[in-house]
């Protein structure tokens, strides 16, 4: 055993070396994290007469989430290099949760959590785009807004966008986030500033007719700035930390600052509950993972819940001595404010809830399946001790082993076997891995009769390789894959396409790989070889941004007929993406029918402005000055 784990940290040790030496130069200092200690058992914490149901009745409700930020680069979370005066001082004035656990390390799902209350196979929400939030399942905005709150959401990402289902409930859902009209490679990274998110939040603080201001309102700002790439505003320099992943946090905590500036202004801040989190956190270079979604490691599911509002909370109190979830907030919050509702929720009041050492949080990342073609993760978290299951199975002793570095599962110790069997209990009462594949993808028969006619057939499931690989010893593939993307967007193609050529060589069911393939042979001008790329994406993983795409590629060279045929399951599978009407109005632009060209992108702009906004106006400028 003990020869096995040197020969594991000598590999880790290496992989190590190999990101910074090859890696984006920002990601040098991710190895500059915070290393974990030991933590300790604590003392039991009351929380039964800090906020009992109904303490908060009336009150407004601001939910704060801050994408990508792990619980231990925040001041109140004891890191000393910390720039977040504003969360902490929330913080001085509320309940911080030392151990609270996100769902999964991907940010759609993880919000479909926040806003719902339940685990993400009860929500059916298991990874970025190729999922919405179903009617069905009630969100805290529609409770609210039916028990008299005004309701309005600001997001700061596309990943957040309307079409996904978070808006259900919102009066007032702001998600045009392509301020700068600059189209990105990957629709996923369409973003604003904090400071964009922030000024549109003030603006409806300040906007409701005077008899609406009477009203109690429930405020959710959503704050992208912390995922990579990671590029704080110039100014955050000298007296702010080096990092930049610390710097976007601490510009966000500015910003935040604002809101609470702008309650207080008003006088709102004794009667609003205030509630900061984050959807996940971020590797950091930990487990060899530079950023998020492929593992479930606490550096991408332990994230930061504070609890905050003066009139409630006259002192700062800690709670280490329970694990708590995302999937606690909705409970917890109608509990607080004294709003009943009907919908089932996987969580509970974290107030009225005594602690409970055996409470395990459920954890999974479907991400390294359908955007990789690796294994699922799936776990069990619990407030001493972990246990993921994955190819190699994995046990941690957090108390001894805070970092997850020695994996304890061969011991088959009976704390393991009750996890697992636990765990095996959850998942045979949930929907299969296969059933989720084809609810993502919608893969009825006429489908799969339309993508064979269009020369795809779906691969996913199916070949020894796919699903199998242990996301855990995949990660130096993941390193490739980004050296490669950041050696194309640097200018050198040519060394990125051998790059990512042996990648795809070792790892030919990486649906990810594939796509990066397509970007950088796309960049050198090699066209037929990204068509060949973005084909085998969508085989692997048919979405409707892959199939426009290869539309694109068709028409380009003349394919009319498999050109409109790719747009048509690319609207079927996302009829809310402006860019199938973006492209359809290219072709005919292309063509000279101007008026046509018009229609479809005023179609694009209509359905969908948060990503094809500012590109669709240009364009229709542009025909309009062609139009007789």
């Amino acid at each position: 055993m003990k020869n096995a784990r040197g020969r594991t940290g000598k590999r880790r040790r290496r992989r190590i070396a190999f990101l910074v030496a090859v890696i984006l130069p920002a990601l040098v200092v991710l190895q500059q994290s915070r290393t974990p200690t030991p933590r300790r058992s604590c003392a039991t914490v009351d929380l039964t007469g800090l906020a009992a149901p109904g303490c908060a009745s009336g009150f407004n409700l601001v939910l704060i989430t801050l994408d990508t930020v792990r619980a231990d680069r925040l001041g109140c979370y004891g890191y000393s290099r910390a720039r977040t005066p504003a969360i902490d001082g929330l913080a001085d004035r509320g309940v911080v949760f030392g151990q609270a656990i996100a769902p999964t390390s991907v940010t759609l799902p993880s919000h479909a959590t926040i806003l719902t209350g339940l685990t993400a196979p009860s929500h059916g929400v298991r990874n970025n785009g190729s999922f919405r939030l179903a009617g069905a399942r009630r969100t805290v905005a529609e409770t609210l807004g039916e028990n008299g709150y005004r309701t309005a959401a600001f997001i700061g990402a596309y990943v957040l966008d309307a079409r996904y289902g978070l808006d259900q409930g919102f009066d007032h859902y702001d998600d045009e986030v392509n301020v700068t009209g600059k189209p990105a490679e990957g629709a996923h990274y369409v973003e604003r500033s904090a400071g964009h998110v922030t000024e549109a939040a003030l603006a409806w603080l300040e906007g409701p007719p005077a008899r609406e201001k009477q009203q109690p309102f429930f405020m959710w700002v959503h704050y992208y700035d912390a995922h990579y790439p990671y590029a704080p505003p110039e100014s955050f320099t000298d007296s702010l930390p080096r990092d930049p992943y610390d710097r976007e946090i601490a510009y966000t905590d500015t910003q935040i600052r604002r809101v609470v500036d702008a309650l207080r202004a008003k006088n709102l801040i004794d009667r609003t509950l205030i509630v900061v989190t984050a959807d996940h956190g971020e590797g950091l270079g930990e487990h060899d993972e530079a950023t998020h979604s492929l593992l479930v490691y606490d550096t991408t599911v332990h994230v930061p819940l504070v609890f905050s509002c003066p009139a409630l909370f006259r002192v700062p109190t800690r709670v280490d001595d329970r694990v708590v979830g995302l999937v606690d907030i909705v409970p917890t919050v109608l509990g607080m404010l004294g709003v009943s509702s009907d919908g089932a929720v996987d969580g509970r009041n974290v107030f009225t809830s005594a602690p409970d050492e055996a409470r395990a949080i459920y954890i999974e990342t479907m991400a390294s399946l359908m955007n990789n073609g690796w294994s699922p993760l799936s776990g069990l978290r619990r407030l001493n001790d972990k246990f993921i299951l994955a190819p190699r199975p994995e046990f941690y002793d957090l108390l001894a082993d805070a970092g997850e570095t020695d994996n304890l599962f061969d011991t088959e110790a009976p704390a393991i076997i009750a996890l697992a069997d636990q765990l095996d209990e959850k998942l045979e009462g949930w929907p299969s891995v296969e059933s989720m594949v084809a609810q993502a993808r919608t893969m009825d028969p006429e489908e799969a009769a339309r993508l064979a006619a269009l020369g795809y057939v779906n691969t996913l499931g199916g070949g020894a390789a796919l699903g199998v690989a242990d996301p855990k010893d995949m990660m130096q593939i993941y390193y490739r894959i980004m050296n490669a993307e950041a050696q194309s967007t640097a200018g050198d193609h040519l060394r990125a396409v051998e790059m990512i050529e042996s990648v795809l060589a070792e790892d030919s069911t990486n649906a990810r790989a594939w796509d990066a393939a397509r970007m950088i042979y796309k960049r050198l001008g090699r066209f037929d070889d990204a068509e060949r790329c973005v084909r085998r994406f969508c085989e692997l993983n048919p979405t409707s941004d892959g199939f426009v795409n290869l539309a694109q590629f068709l028409l380009a060279r003349g394919a009319v007929a498999e050109f409109e045929g790719a747009l048509l399951e690319a609207e079927r599978l996302d009829p809310a993406n402006g860019d199938v009407f973006i492209a359809r109005g290219d072709r005919h632009a292309m063509g000279g029918r101007y008026r046509e060209a018009l229609e479809e992108f005023e179609r694009a702009l209509a359905v969908d402005p948060a990503k094809v906004g500012p590109v669709a106006r240009e364009k229709i400028a542009l025909v309009k000055a062609r139009l007789p």
